[in-house]
Parts: C-alpha cells; sequence; structure tokens
C-alpha cells in the first residue's frame, strides 16, 4: 500500500536572512524491509529510493515533492514523501505494532547571516525543547523556535 507524508516547517528568520531549504530530509517510519518500527529513514531530493538506518539498505519511499514559500520574515518548506507501507510484525519487538505514520522528523537547512554574511547549518526537529534560538557566530539571532516543528501528517495513496 503506498502512503504520502507530509513534512511542513514554517519559521520566521532574522530581517534580511536568506534560507535555503536541502538535504538529507530524515524521517522515521515503520520499514517492512528490516521489519523494524519507527526506522529513521534518510531522503535525498532526486533519488528513487531512501536509506533505512542504521542497516543503510534501500527504503520504498521518495520526496516526490517539495514547496518553499516566503513570505515577510516566515520561511516555509512543505516537503511530499511517497513511501510503501505492508503491516508487519516487528522483528525484535514483537509486541509493538507499526502504524504506518511518520513519528518524528527533521528538515535541515542553512542561513545566510544577515549581519555578517556567514553561512550556518541548521535542522529542526520533532523533538527538541522549545523555545530555542539559533545564533550566528556573531551572535545575529538567526531565527527562534516557539512551535513544534515539522509538522507531520500522512494520507494513503
Amino acid at each position: 500500500m503506498e502512503r504520502v507524508a507530509e513534512v511542513a516547517v514554517r519559521l520566521e528568520f532574522a530581517r534580511g536572512a536568506s534560507v535555503s531549504f536541502g538535504d538529507p530530509l530524515e524521517l522515521s517510519l515503520d520499514c517492512s524491509v528490516c521489519r523494524r518500527c519507527r526506522r529513521t529513514v534518510v531522503f535525498r531530493e532526486g533519488r528513487s529510493e531512501g536509506v533505512c538506518t542504521p542497516t543503510g539498505h534501500l527504503f520504498p519511499g521518495r520526496i516526490v515533492g517539495k514547496e518553499v514559500v516566503q513570505r515577510g520574515l516566515a520561511w516555509s518548506v512543505a516537503y511530499r514523501v511517497a513511501y510503501r507501507y505492508e503491516l508487519f510484525t516487528d522483528a525484535k519487538y514483537p509486541g509493538e505494532k507499526p502504524s504506518g505514520r511518520p513519528t518524528w522528523g527533521r528538515v535541515p537547512f542553512e542561513v545566510i547571516c544577515p549581519e555578517c554574511g556567514r553561512v550556518t547549518k541548521a535542522s529542526t526537529q520533532s523533538n527538541i525543547v522549545r523555545p530555542w534560538s539559533c545564533r550566528c557566530e556573531c551572535g545575529c539571532v538567526l531565527y527562534t523556535e516557539r512551535e513544534l516543528m515539522p509538522v507531520l501528517s500522512f494520507a494513503e495513496a
């Protein structure tokens, strides 16, 4: 069965900052190949399959869409990831039930500081303590996270 996950992030950055969202996108998904629940799967744009970690085998899924929007100080990105889901029993913990839904995500990006021009590599993920501010080496606050990011959802294709 094919499913489509949406991974969405919206953050307000310092006035004049430039942002680019890139690779790799990471999601926690149930993997029917290694028969384990909540595996971190790494997706890269343009690749036909993801990579399940820590085993490194190919995962039946790929990024099928990415939309970046800037409105004022707010930048947002929404990734769409299509993946195969099959019901299975977890190989290590038979009592755990796969849900087929993403349970965690990490979205990477780069921010060019409006004060000094340095490039800062950053990411946001579901399980950090908020509020949290990212500062450039020069001291400029690049952004502050206040809400749970990324927002994860899914639908059957």
